[in-house]
């Protein structure tokens, strides 16, 4: 199979990885209080203080992995590839140490150890995964392609762990009948077994692909006694002067506090609203239907239908508000609310395979300013990736928050609350107005985003020229 058809092979298979994600952390995220209330025994607000300091610190932490994946500390001719290959097997170990540690009934303290290290450490493999997209897709279309068959992964692999996860439990459990720290253990090993083969396909294939490539790039390297790694104080500075990616990074921030509030929401809208929550398994049907049909199509509209990435990103999160700000025209409508959050979800979609395309986007931007420095630099794409890892904690850190004050405003009282025409009309007001107001904030930042179409297509090709010209002066060097 020659270079060109590996490398199409592996822009498919790279999406495996964001599945193999939702095996591993996804079953560990959907369990975390149960594990720490219920078989860690911990008390609830004990539990709460955790995550929620957890997930601050890792908002700082994320670019803190980028910058160790950039400064290549294993010295790899491809720097993410190590932490495609190994991180899933030193996570693997965190889990299972918490798991067992919960199962022998070892000390508090010792499994919360675990619980963190777990927590903390999983952005090095996200990050590690997420940042060599650059590397593989080479231009606009192929990181879509790229984005697409990871949400689709990340879709089917969580709708699976969602299944699997509870049944697991309680089968493999000490009685077969009730969830317990055994059955735990034993739901995780299966999870994290399956990660950890999913994972190295995607580092079998990725490798496969970038071989040749670094091949000669590798060579030069050594000839130059270089490590092959980013100073880190060029790579900060990289990143602040980074105008697209600053921007991509904030219009995230807040565009997916949308996901945080609206998605939560539901239940509350059902049981308190309309009255009756079975038929939100009808609601959580639709949307997961039109999720999956959004994922699929969005390389298609990008490629055939609004070919600029900009505009087809405006109209997105337009799109997202006027879906949200019609429910003050429907009301508490049964079939209101399910339409408009519907479409909202089509977008949201959308919104979540381009998000990966502007981080590219920003990148690549970041590369053609290195060209025109002359290419002395080791552009930190790594870090870079690490923006949307922290983005999306920003935004679950906002909206959480936002979404509990947005309760206890509207007369939410907890288990005791009781529905009324008053609490009905106010959650309407949070599902309504808080994520509208968050898209609105994210499109007035977008809108200082100046890669435009034009602007891509010509800085892709210069440093295609660019790459071209380096790739035939280092095989002369070598001849030579």
């Amino acid at each position: 199979m020659n270079q060109e058809k590996r490398r199409k092979r592996a822009l498919i298979t790279f999406g495996i990885g964001e599945g193999a994600y939702q095996f591993m952390y996804d079953f560990f995220k959907d369990f975390q209080n149960f594990f720490l209330t219920n078989i860690a025994n911990m008390n609830p607000v004990m539990t709460g203080t955790i995550i929620s300091a957890m997930n601050i610190f890792k908002v700082f932490f994320s670019p803190v992995t980028g910058i160790i994946i950039d400064s290549n500390p294993f010295k790899s001719k491809d720097k993410f590839l190590p932490w495609i290959r190994y991180m899933p097997f030193a996570l693997t170990a965190f889990f299972m140490a918490m798991a067992g540690s919960a199962w022998a009934k070892l000390p508090t303290p010792v499994t919360v150890l675990f619980f963190v290290s777990a927590y903390i450490f999983n952005t090095l493999l996200f990050n590690g995964y997420k940042g060599a997209i650059p590397t593989l897709a080479k231009n606009e279309n192929e990181v879509s392609v790229v984005s697409t068959s990871s949400n689709l992964f990340k879709e089917v692999c969580r709708f699976l762990v969602g299944v699997a996860g509870p049944l697991l439990i309680v089968k493999l459990s000490a009685t077969g009948k009730a969830e317990d720290a055994q059955g735990f253990f034993f739901t995780l090993l299966i999870f994290c077994s399956i990660t950890i083969i999913l994972y190295l396909t995607v580092a079998f294939e990725y490798k496969n692909a970038t071989a040749g490539e670094l091949k000669e790039t590798v060579k030069a390297i050594k000839r130059q006694g270089k490590k092959g790694g980013a100073n880190v104080s060029a790579m900060f500075r990289q990143i602040v002067s980074n105008k697209p990616l600053l921007i991509v990074f904030l219009t995230c921030s807040f565009a997916i506090v949308r996901y945080f509030v609206a998605a939560p929401m539901a239940p509350y809208f059902f049981k308190y609203v309309i009255g009756d929550v079975t038929l939100m398994a009808w609601y959580k049907a639709a949307t997961q239907i039109v999720a999956i049909v959004a994922t699929f199509l969005a390389p298609f509209i990008l490629k055939y239908v609004i070919k600029d990435i900009k505009k087809l990103y405006i109209i997105i999160l337009i799109a997202i508000t006027g879906a949200h700000l019609g429910l003050a025209v429907t009301g508490s409508s049964l079939w209101g609310f399910n339409i408009l959050m519907t479409i909202a979800q089509f977008f949201y979609s959308l919104k979540g395979v381009y998000d990966i395309v502007l981080f590219a986007a920003a990148i690549d931007y970041a590369v053609w300013k290195n060209i025109k420095k002359g290419g002395t630099e080791t552009v930190a794409q790594g870090t870079a990736m690490s923006f949307y890892f922290m983005a999306i904690t920003i935004s679950q850190v906002i909206g959480v928050s936002i979404l509990n004050w947005g309760l206890v405003q509207a007369g939410y009282q907890g288990a005791e609350t009781v529905a009324n025409p008053a609490l009905a009309s106010n959650l309407m007001y949070v599902v309504t107005y808080l994520p509208a107001a968050a898209c609105v904030i994210a499109l007035i930042i977008f809108l200082f985003f100046k890669l435009d179409q034009n602007k891509l297509s010509e800085m892709r090709k210069e440093i295609a020229e660019y790459n071209e010209l380096q790739k035939n002066y280092k095989i002369k060097e070598v001849v030579s």
